[in-house]
């Protein structure tokens, strides 16, 4: 019953301490290759931490920003009547099976903006609710990517207990071959994550 509510409370952070595990270990041989250089292994973990942080952030909040910035516009130029858009172009007749479709609504647009929201606002609102659930996930897989690379800076700090650690863990499940599984595990990740990139 206790290990049930330790997962049951633990289990919100497990995608987090997942991700910093393969995280730490794909950056594990940079870090050994600057602690070498640098002398600081408290150094090298909250620098590589600290770039990575940005590299993802700073893309990230430009998207979301750009998109934002743009339902701005759009709004701001329907609210004083001046947002125009061209007619369709008449091969988007022959597209198949949605063809017609588009060419009508995307015409009707170009005639009347008002028009067209009024005719189709539950697809409308459809549209904004899924714009806003997509800023929202933006924001939250920001906010996740972040923590699990503090994490990951942590896990490399102190990655030499670590290692021990999760070898005295699986000698207890295999006998004496724990460095053997963890090497394996280690590996594993390596490969799958060289794999992905």
């Amino acid at each position: 019953l206790v290990l049930y509510w330790s997962f049951l409370i633990f289990k919100p952070f497990l995608v987090i301490v997942i991700w910093a595990i393969i995280i730490s270990i794909v950056l594990y041989p940079l870090y050994r290759g600057l602690q070498k250089k640098l002398k600081k292994r408290g150094l090298v973990a909250f620098l590589l931490s600290a770039v990575f942080i940005i590299v993802i952030t700073i893309p990230s909040v430009k998207l979301a920003g750009s998109m934002i910035d743009s339902v701005k516009e759009l709004s701001i130029g329907i609210q004083k009547g001046n947002l125009t858009i061209d007619p369709p172009k008449e091969e988007i007749r022959d597209w198949p099976i949605v063809g017609n479709s588009i060419y009508s609504i995307w015409n009707e647009a170009s005639i009347s903006i008002e028009n067209t929201i009024s005719n189709y606002h539950e697809e409308v609102r459809s549209a904004l609710l899924w714009f806003i659930r997509s800023i929202s996930g933006i924001a939250k897989d920001i906010i996740l990517s972040v923590v699990s690379i503090f994490i990951a800076g942590m896990f490399l700090y102190y990655s030499e207990s670590i290692y021990q650690r999760t070898i005295a863990f699986f000698n207890k499940l295999t006998g004496n071959k724990g460095k053997e599984y963890t090497d394996i595990s280690r590996d594993t990740i390596m490969s799958v994550a060289k794999g992905l990139v």
